[in-house]
């Protein structure tokens, strides 16, 4: 899954450069927002049925490996046991009305940001 973090951490920083560049520019007519959902109920999980035959190669041994498997089932758990989607656009439109810059969609993760930052602040090792 490290790719798929790594479009996530690309996104928020991204929109985080941008929201500065237009401070540091005084302009005050785009809003930036990143909206960012936890484990919400869609169908993510079965993406790789819409893959293209171009793009699929089910001999691939990455599918028969004990990661994808365990990832796919994961996939399955989290978004199983995910936020409804129809409570999502309330949330996302009551974070634009209030300026939010951060929307988040399960206040249960802030936790889990500040401890990285602090982390980061403080320089303690991952664990």
């Amino acid at each position: 899954m490290p790719a798929y973090y790594a479009t996530k951490f690309a996104v928020v920083g991204m929109t985080e450069a941008v929201a500065y560049d237009l401070q540091a520019v005084k302009q005050d007519k785009i809003r930036m927002h990143v909206f960012t959902p936890a484990f919400v109920q869609t169908n993510l999980m079965h993406s790789e049925e819409y893959r293209p035959d171009k793009y699929r190669d089910e001999s691939d041994p990455y599918y028969q490996s004990e990661s994808f498997k365990l990832g796919q089932k994961m996939a399955v758990d989290d978004l199983t046991a995910g936020l409804p989607i129809d409570s999502v656009g309330a949330t996302i439109f009551d974070g634009l009305k209030n300026n939010d810059f951060y929307i988040l969609t399960h206040k249960g993760i802030a936790p889990m940001a500040i401890n990285r930052v602090k982390d980061a602040v403080e320089g303690a090792p991952q664990v």
